[in-house]
């Protein structure tokens, strides 16, 4: 009888083990709603020129578009690109990290997946990058070399070893500046955090709230310096992606609890505050980071609930990382120029019309390429898309 016990209440603990490490259909559906409209936003925060980017571009020595924005307009890019697409990559480190700590995955199988569906494509996507802008800036040099802002930095055989280690690490270039890298920095700093992971659970399990007011502290601090090559938040929103895998704690949840009218208008004052009273403040940056992914994680309950909005976002949602990963350099590049070639920014109107059409078309062609390739080449797209979809 105390055997049959015993037996029976191991065979519970395992059942309960098992039930803690599954993700519950709510949350994986809130997650593949989000998946794809995170990466359009992605698309707006690349293509959205500003004054004070130009400058910065002008500072560089390269040729600058004209640019007449109004206030208003400057305004509209701001909201979407700066604040609301701020938490676009943060919420994918969050993602990420709540996934795998959930799934506790073996370390040499995750080492397995990891490969496939992170670095080789960011080895591959790099590559590709190289060899487009390269073979594009050729063509433009023969065809109209006034579409280049620095025609005589064309070929990649001047390089040296360390050129070439820059170009495909993005380590060693300006803040923010890495030409052939771009957005994959996302994918290369996830790496890392994969890579230190059992570190990490380890401090995270012995020492929770030091480690989580440490991440925090990391964040919003503009005296420590970066632990990662181009964003702070990695760190944190990795941290609390464990967090959320590990505890009874769900992010979806907290935002379902806020009404819409308070979390509207504390990211109202956070990004007027980062705009415009305390411009630059680090503090004010990552509290609107902090309402823009509770607005979206809101958000999702309804594009979960409703099984139109639904459909289209899961069968959309495989091509996020492809869309993440095409967009720039060599498309965004392309659109830009010849955009601005019959269009430049000569007026207000002609600003927005850029800003809002060349985006669209952007996730349009990275869409509908990734559409294509999957239908006539299934092993080229996942091993483009790390193997999803």
């Amino acid at each position: 009888m105390t055997n049959r016990s015993t037996f029976s209440g191991l065979n519970k603990n395992i059942s309960e083990n098992k039930t803690a490490r599954f993700i519950d259909v709510e949350t994986s559906r809130r997650i593949t709603s989000l998946r794809y409209i995170l990466s359009v936003l992605v698309v707006f925060i690349h293509n959205n020129f500003t004054a004070e980017k130009l400058a910065e571009s002008l500072a560089e020595g390269n040729r600058i578009p004209i640019f007449a924005q109004s206030v208003a307009g400057e305004w509209i890019q701001f909201v979407i690109s700066s604040a609301l697409g701020s938490c676009a990559v943060p919420l994918f480190f969050m993602f990420s990290a709540y996934l795998f700590f959930k799934k506790d995955t073996p370390y040499k199988v995750m080492l397995r997946k990891k490969t496939r569906g992170l670095l080789i494509p960011y080895f591959v996507w790099i590559a590709l990058n190289i060899a487009l802008v390269t073979l594009g800036k050729l063509f433009a040099a023969r065809l109209n070399p006034s579409l280049l802002a620095n025609p005589e930095k064309i070929s990649v055989l001047t390089w040296s070893f360390l050129d070439w280690l820059k170009a495909f690490s993005g380590f060693g270039f300006d803040k923010f500046n890495h030409p052939y890298v771009g957005q994959l920095w996302f994918v290369r700093d996830l790496l890392i955090l994969f890579l230190i992971s059992p570190v990490l659970r380890i401090v995270y399990r012995r020492f929770p709230k030091t480690s989580l007011i440490f991440c925090v502290f990391i964040y919003i601090s503009d005296v420590v310096p970066q632990c990662f090559d181009s964003d702070r938040a990695a760190l944190l929103f990795f941290t609390l992606g464990y967090f959320w895998a590990e505890r009874d704690f769900s992010p979806f949840a907290f935002a379902d609890s806020l009404c819409w009218t308070e979390l509207f208008a504390m990211f109202a004052f956070s990004a007027l505050g980062c705009n415009l009273i305390f411009k630059g403040n680090s503090v004010c940056y990552a509290l609107m980071v902090l309402f823009s992914a509770l607005i979206f994680l809101k958000f999702s309950a309804s594009i979960s609930k409703n099984q139109k909005t639904f459909a289209a976002a899961e069968k959309l949602s495989p091509f996020s990382f492809f869309l993440f990963a095409v967009h720039m350099p060599f498309l965004l590049s392309c659109v830009q120029n010849l955009w601005l070639h019959f269009l430049p920014m000569k007026n207000p109107a002609l600003c927005l019309l850029e800003y809002f059409g060349a985006n669209i078309a952007i996730v349009a062609l990275g869409t509908f390429a990734g559409v294509i390739l999957r239908k006539i080449c299934p092993p080229l797209f996942s091993v483009l898309n790390g193997g999803r979809g």
